[in-house]
């Protein structure tokens, strides 16, 4: 849009009028020498710049990122067809039988069922599902001389005496049956034991057959069989009810107090179903007074978080 404007330009004391049209944004000037008058005008616009240039170099790569930590363990898996025998395996290996599809996984000195016939569950936690016992004697008449098993109506008789004078307690010795059929290699027993005096040097707590628990008058506990293993420190104190428990895997006899490992001996020691279990062998020759009570038997290996679960 342009605008007429009057302009006076003075030549030689003469005034000069003229009109021009001029853009009312430009600027306006006058050569008083030539008498032109010069307006500027607005220029258009230059060209399009030149399309954008080519993509950089990538840069240089970044350093290499720390080591991640070290993957969990595997587990073994192995095969045949039957059930699993004794074992050496790393706890919580499975055993798979091709013949029935049942899986097996090793515990410490047993193969536990997870899956098939007779298993608890998929997911239940082996270690801890401790097996009721095949023979239970709770010791709970406080006198007379025999006692019966609370589940399988196995008998006891005391050979000195009745059950003293510690009701509920054995205080003499007894001995029966606690099994039928002929001999096993895998087994465990266990007991509530307070030893009140050990006279003697070395007399019997436990025993059947050609093996012997014996505890010597220092606390220390001895196992009996074709060799003789001790235990290297005391771990019977006397007046304190502890928990005594033997296992045995068909290749290794164990010996926990209150579930501690105290002894461990490498010997297939066979258990003789037609012979008596003898609890307190010693109290007959006066030269230990000890108690005993809820002695158990199972015809299967407690593993060592079984024996803790007791």
């Amino acid at each position: 849009m342009t605008e007429q404007t009057l302009f006076e330009i003075e030549v030689d004391a003469d005034t000069v009028s003229m009109e021009v049209d001029v853009p009312i944004t430009d600027q306006v000037s006058v050569d008083p020498d030539v008498q032109v008058i010069f307006a500027a005008t607005q220029g258009v616009p230059g060209p399009p710049g030149g399309p954008p240039g080519p993509p950089g170099e990538p840069g240089e790569p970044g350093p290499a990122g720390a080591t991640g930590p070290a993957g969990a363990a595997g587990t073994t898996i192995t095969t045949g067809s039957g059930t699993p025998t004794a074992s050496t395996a790393t706890v919580g290996d499975l055993y798979i039988d091709t013949a029935t599809g049942a899986l097996y996984q090793w515990d410490t000195g047993v193969h536990v069922l997870l899956t098939g016939a007779g298993a608890l569950s998929a997911t239940a936690a082996p270690s801890l599902a401790v097996p009721n016992p095949t023979t239970l004697f709770e010791f709970n008449e406080g006198t007379g001389t025999t006692t019966t098993s609370t589940n399988s109506l196995r008998t006891m008789t005391g050979a000195v005496g009745g059950l003293g004078d510690f009701p509920g307690f054995i205080c003499k010795q007894f001995s029966g049956l606690v099994d039928t059929g002929g001999s096993i290699s895998t087994w465990s027993m266990s007991a509530v034991l307070l030893v009140d005096d050990v006279i003697g040097a070395d007399t019997g707590l436990l025993q059947t057959g050609a093996w012997f628990l014996n505890i010597l008058n220092d606390g220390r506990i001895r196992l009996y069989d074709t060799a003789t293993t001790t235990t290297a420190s005391p771990v019977i104190t006397e007046d304190v009810t502890c928990r005594l428990t033997i296992t045995s895997d068909g290749s290794v006899v164990k010996v926990y107090v209150n579930a501690t490992e105290v002894l461990s001996h490498t010997a297939a020691i066979a258990y003789d179903r037609s012979q008596n279990v003898i609890l307190l062998a010693g109290v007959g020759a006066s030269d230990l007074v000890a108690r005993m009570d809820r002695f158990a038997y199972w015809n299967v290996a407690l593993s060592a978080a079984q024996v803790a679960a007791l």
